[in-house]
């Protein structure tokens, strides 16, 4: 096996909304679902076709099951590195993405609204 085809983190096969735009874009955010995910990248489904060396910003609420933390949201820096077009006409390109850096930004919030809130 080459270096490059090594996965370094674990995959989990999770259907998780999440929410991107182009890096830097005053554009809306558009929304997609994952079919997997792991803490270094995801995979996902979406309607646009989007370039391969495309930075992204991309919104997830990353599952406890994969950080092995409380459930947060993240804000992430992340660059498309595959693209692959629907089997058929209308169906969704998939996309796979590596996340470069990643930021909680809900999670202590949240964590601080709830023990306010006892």
């Amino acid at each position: 096996m080459k270096m490059s085809d090594r996965r370094f983190a674990q995959r989990f096969d999770v259907r998780v909304p999440i929410h991107y735009r182009a890096w830097n874009s005053p554009s809306e955010f558009v929304e997609a679902i994952t079919t997997n995910v792991s803490e270094r990248g995801l995979y996902l489904l979406t309607n646009e076709s989007l370039k391969i060396g495309s930075p992204i910003q991309i919104r997830i609420r990353m599952p406890e099951a994969i950080t092995g933390s409380p459930e947060a949201e993240w804000d992430c820096a992340a660059m498309v590195v595959r693209v692959h077009p629907g089997l058929a006409f209308g169906q969704p390109y998939g996309v796979g993405v590596k996340i470069s850096y990643y930021e909680v930004t809900r999670a202590e919030t949240e964590q601080s609204f709830a023990a306010a809130s006892r």
